[in-house]
């Protein structure tokens, strides 16, 4: 059993695109947080798999130093094939602070705040 402890909205990381992304992120009986793709109102498949922040957190430790990357360091994570979910899921972590746009490239990333998800409090 989950509870969602912050359904949101956020914007797709293509700025030609006026779709969102909406997603929960979710509470287990074990307090651990995952992340829940629920719909994309711009178009595109996406997997609504539950995504460990434990996984996110350890995907982007691997990262070396302050480097740049791409969305695709999180193709692992999802069992869904779609194309899109690694991109929505970057889209996602840039709206609630964990990595932030690359100076130098639109697509690219940089981490920001590893603890943000681990932050948010249950809504009561």
């Amino acid at each position: 059993m989950t509870t969602i402890i912050k359904s949101g909205q956020c914007s797709m990381i293509n700025r030609q695109s006026k779709g969102k992304i909406h997603y929960d992120i979710t509470l287990n009986q074990s307090g651990e947080r995952f992340i829940r793709l629920t719909k994309s109102t711009g178009g595109g498949f996406l997997s609504q798999d539950d995504i460990a922040e434990s996984d996110i957190s350890a995907c982007l430790m691997a990262i070396k130093g302050n480097s740049h990357f791409s969305s695709t360091v999180f193709n692992p994570l999802f069992r869904g094939k779609s194309a899109n979910n690694a991109a929505f899921l970057a889209a996602v972590l840039r709206a609630e602070h964990v990595i932030s746009k690359s100076k130098t490239h639109l697509y690219k990333h940089t981490v920001l705040n590893l603890d943000a998800l681990a932050l948010l409090k249950p809504v009561k």
